[in-house]
């Protein structure tokens, strides 16, 4: 009896751990911003949303041919700008702007 009780809790435990990870897990979405505004972020035909506390964050290639991260401001991102967007669902978390 206590290897079927086991065994079983075992497949719930299974069987619930993938959905749980699916909705915790970050994406990184990538493509040229299309427009931008009223908290919202377009990249190709897919519109996001910006959370109101969106970071910001610069990719800089130095002289020494090295990149590095700088702190950036929303008004840094603009139409045309290649970016990837740290998303989860429709959400966006961080943009990361490339110069």
């Amino acid at each position: 009896m206590r290897i079927v009780i086991l065994a079983l809790a075992s497949l719930l435990i299974m069987d619930a751990a993938p959905a749980n990870a699916a909705t915790t897990r970050h994406v990184y979405q990538s493509g040229v911003v299309a427009s931008i505004g009223n908290n919202q972020i377009t990249i190709g035909d897919e519109a996001y949303q910006l959370r109101p506390e969106v970071t910001v964050v610069l990719i800089v290639r130095e002289a020494n041919g090295a990149f590095y991260q700088r702190k950036g401001r929303l008004s840094d991102v603009s139409t045309g700008k290649k970016v990837h967007l740290k998303t989860r669902g429709r959400m966006v978390y961080e943009i990361e702007v490339e110069r």
